[in-house]
């Protein structure tokens, strides 16, 4: 998954959370 340029920045770690988040989400 790749971050959008517009994006705000976030910290690494709120990125993994959010990842994992819609991992769990899609692997449901």
């Amino acid at each position: 998954m790749t971050a959008h340029p517009a994006a705000p920045r976030r910290s690494q770690a709120e990125q993994d959370r959010l990842e994992a988040a819609l991992t769990e989400l899609f692997e449901r």
